[in-house]
């Protein structure tokens, strides 16, 4: 199982979440990691692949 970070754009929020979010000190913007996502999924084909 992988997790990934993801991105907070507050400006997409509704007034609740978004209060939740700014509450919690979340920090906006993309913290996504693009190279790690993609060798998670090379790495995901390679088990559906062998295993149909």
């Amino acid at each position: 199982m992988e997790f990934f970070a993801g991105k907070m754009d507050f400006n997409k929020l509704d007034f609740l979440p978004r209060l939740i979010v700014k509450a919690m000190k979340t920090p906006q913007g993309d913290s996504r990691n693009w190279d790690a996502i993609g060798v998670w999924s090379d790495l995901l084909y390679g088990e559906i692949v062998t295993t149909t």
